[in-house]
């Protein structure tokens, strides 16, 4: 990984690791906030060897759907961290108006 790249997973990574329980954002959201495509920040979310402090697992489609390729066991597992943190889905999906969080 390039220099650069490791300063930008570091961002990402801070950013992430502040998403409340109860509460998502988008892969969309975080790259318009840390100026990347949202695939990158899929890819660089993949990078992530620490899941308890910094949890990708808040992350969703901005649609509100879950990723096929969530990295840390698949989506029926980040499906069921989310609900216990409250999080209702309603048709696969999650609210984001509701359970919405806005980076900066």
């Amino acid at each position: 990984m390039t220099l650069e790249s490791k300063k930008r997973q570091a961002a990402l990574f801070a950013i992430v690791a502040k998403i409340p329980p109860g509460m998502v954002t988008t892969y969309g959201e975080l790259g318009r906030v840390l100026d990347m495509h949202p695939r990158q920040v899929g890819r660089l979310l993949h990078t992530n060897s620490d899941p308890l402090n910094v949890p990708c697992h808040r992350v969703v489609r901005s649609t509100g759907s879950l990723a096929g390729g969530y990295a840390f066991g698949g989506p029926n597992l980040q499906k069921k961290l989310l609900e216990s943190e409250g999080i209702i889905f309603s048709s696969g999906k999650i609210d984001l108006k509701t359970y919405g969080w806005v980076a900066i």
